[in-house]
């Protein structure tokens, strides 16, 4: 019975990163970033810092930073603290 319940339980591994990967790669899906379509919004408004307003939130949230970066400070973040980054709407720490 034991060896069974550690089967599953190491079983469970690779298919919660398996879960993780996927959910990632459809977040990165869509063209674009959260940055250009918030920069987009400024400059409708009549907002003329738009490049150095994009530049500042790609910093801020890291979007300018190869994919397997921030796929690794995500994981971390959510592994280490339960830290699941922070929300481009409320601009805050998610965390459960």
């Amino acid at each position: 019975m034991y060896s069974y319940i550690i089967r599953r339980i190491l079983g469970m591994v690779p298919t919660l990163l398996l879960a993780s990967m996927v959910a990632f790669a459809i977040i990165q899906l869509p063209p674009g970033d959260f940055a250009t379509s918030y920069v987009a919004n400024l400059a409708q408004q009549g907002d003329t810092s738009s490049m150095d307003a994009l530049e500042n939130l790609r910093e801020t949230y890291g979007l300018n930073q190869p994919l397997t970066t921030q796929y690794t400070k995500w994981m971390g973040g959510i592994l280490s603290h339960g830290d699941f980054g922070i929300s481009f709407e409320f601009r805050e720490r998610c965390r459960p």
